[in-house]
C-alpha cells in the first residue's frame, strides 16, 4: 500500500485518485501559427488538429491588434465553427473573414 493510498482526502478518495482526477481535468492550451492559403467557404475550411475537444480559440493576424475569438457557439459574426474531438474547423464567405488570406501569417491559441 502506498502513502497516497493511506491518506484519505475529499469525498473519501485516496490521494492517488484525487491527483489522477486533477491531472485529467486540467485544460490544455495549443498554440501555433499558419500561413493563409487564400481558400475559403464550407468546402475549404481551416482546420487545426488538437488532442481533445476544443472549447475556446483565439486567432489573430500577425501584427494585428485584433482577432477572432470563439467560445463554443456555432458562429461568430459570419464565421461558422465546428469543434469535434481532435479538430477545430471554421469557414466564412471570404478568405479575409476566414482568417486565411494568401501569404498572411496567423497565430492561434486553442483551449481544450
Amino acid at each position: 500500500m502506498t502513502l497516497g493510498q493511506c491518506v484519505i482526502g475529499r469525498d473519501g478518495k485516496d490521494m492517488n485518485t484525487i491527483i489522477e482526477e486533477v491531472e485529467a481535468a486540467q485544460a490544455k492550451v495549443y498554440s501555433g501559427s499558419y500561413v493563409g492559403t487564400g481558400t475559403y467557404g464550407s468546402g475549404s475550411p481551416n482546420t487545426i488538429s488538437v488532442q481533445g475537444t476544443p472549447k475556446m480559440a483565439f486567432i489573430a493576424e500577425s501584427g494585428s491588434s485584433s482577432g477572432l475569438m470563439w467560445g463554443g457557439s456555432p458562429t461568430v459574426g459570419n464565421v461558422t465553427f465546428n469543434a469535434v474531438d481532435g479538430n477545430l474547423t471554421w469557414y466564412a464567405s471570404s478568405a479575409s473573414a476566414q482568417y486565411n488570406t494568401t501569404g498572411t501569417n496567423y497565430y492561434y491559441m486553442i483551449l481544450v
